[in-house]
């Protein structure tokens, strides 16, 4: 029995027709155009100048000890702010705004607004090493205690990052 036949069996013959077709509709959409190097870098580069929202989740299944888990999903907006008169070089602003789910002492979970991250990076050169440096600050609006540090903190920020044809090497601190 070949798959066509097999697929024919199991899921009917109409939607076996209607799933080919709708794969050979589909096909050219997602097979337009292979993307290069440059494109995935520029789009992974936390230095390049675009702006962008981004939307990040990081699960963690189990904390040590426990059967606890935790969950934080980041929404990320870029701004890039093209150079001034009083600063001759580009910026690039970026917040973050996490939701986070996080353990309680009863047992159960608590999710909402953890605190806010904004930096300002100064793009200091662009080209085989891209190389950024700017103010940092994390603003406690947690609305929960469970949710954030629940005080101001700043520094400075750094990030250096080579683009390269088999992709992005780079270094935040």
């Amino acid at each position: 029995m070949g798959m066509t036949e097999f697929a024919g069996r199991l899921l009917g013959r109409g939607r076996v027709l209607t799933l080919a077709g709708a794969c050979a509709t589909l096909w050219p959409c997602l097979s337009v155009q292979a993307q290069s190097a440059d494109d995935a870098n520029q789009s992974n580069n936390p230095l390049n100048l675009a702006p962008s929202l981004n939307f990040q989740n990081y699960y963690t299944p189990r904390l040590f000890g426990t059967n606890a888990h935790t969950n934080d999903f980041l929404v990320r907006p870029t701004i890039p702010i093209a150079p001034g008169d009083w600063i001759g070089v580009p910026q690039i602003l970026r917040m973050t705004a996490p939701v986070s789910t996080r353990p309680t002492l009863d047992g159960g979970y608590k999710t909402g607004l953890g605190d806010l991250n904004v930096f300002d990076i100064f793009l200091l050169s662009q080209g085989t090493l891209d190389v950024g440096v700017g103010p940092m600050l994390t603003m406690p609006t947690a609305t929960r205690p469970e949710l954030g540090a629940g005080k101001w903190s700043g520094g400075l920020a750094a990030v250096a990052v080579h683009p390269g044809k088999e992709g992005l090497l780079g270094r935040t601190s």
